[in-house]
């Protein structure tokens, strides 16, 4: 299934701009496993999050933003959370 977000903030800046939009592949992780260096949507809380795959260590999932002087550090999320992959910004 395909899915179209739009991003809001500046994390991700400049490879996802405040206002763009992306597309994301959210096929269970289980059909298809997030890698380092994916770009990936994650619930947390109510919130969708999108970040970058730094590190994974067995089921968790270590991620950052693009912008390291406005990117929220985060701990390692869990596989269940992960939404999808964004494969598309428009």
């Amino acid at each position: 299934m395909l899915s179209l977000f739009r991003i809001r903030g500046h994390s991700m800046e400049p490879k996802l701009k405040d206002g763009s939009f992306l597309i994301a592949l959210t096929i269970p992780p289980l059909l298809s496993k997030p890698k380092v260096g994916d770009t990936v949507l994650f619930r947390d809380g109510k919130k969708k999050i999108v970040k970058k795959v730094k590190k994974i260590e067995g089921e968790k999932y270590f991620v950052e933003g693009e912008n390291f002087s406005d990117s929220k550090k985060y701990p390692p999320i869990d596989s269940e959370k992960i939404l999808g992959k964004v494969i598309r910004i428009i």
